[in-house]
């Protein structure tokens, strides 16, 4: 192998090893508000935002949410019967300069082990003011992208 092409192999070796999966980094951006005893927070995973022009895109979730002090009164919303929904990962692309949102993917994970991936199509566009006004769940995931 000629020198050049050790060269251009490491070089590539090197960035290569250089760009390992990232992490994911969830930030909750929503909480119930009080006196709300259980819900569904809100978290951004702040490594998957894409900034595109006037578009950004980014995954998201909702987790059941309990208040500390409900659960520790009422022990059964702990671990409640049947098969219900344990968090929801959507995937959204926000149009930042038209104010509209978009969910791209949207999978519910169940207490049972299973998902719907595949069972939710792409939504349509709508504005921001149906996501709620300021302090809103899905506003303050659009806010905070």
């Amino acid at each position: 192998m000629e020198s050049g092409s050790i060269s251009k192999l490491m070089a590539a070796a090197l960035l290569f090893a250089g760009t390992g999966a990232r992490a994911e980094d969830w930030v909750s951006v929503w909480t119930p508000p009080k006196p709300a005893t259980g819900g569904m927070e809100s978290f951004v995973d702040r490594t998957s935002i894409e900034v595109m022009a006037d578009y950004r895109r980014a995954k998201w979730r909702m987790t059941r949410w309990i208040s500390e002090s409900y659960a520790t009164e009422h022990l059964s919303i702990i671990k409640p019967v049947g098969n219900f929904v344990i968090y929801v990962i959507v995937i959204t692309t926000f149009d930042c300069a038209g104010e509209r949102v978009r969910d791209e993917q949207t999978t519910m994970y169940m207490s049972d082990g299973t998902n719907n991936a595949g069972a939710i199509k792409a939504g349509k566009w709508s504005p921001v003011g149906q996501l709620g006004p300021p302090g809103a769940p899905g506003r303050a995931v659009f806010d905070f992208v």
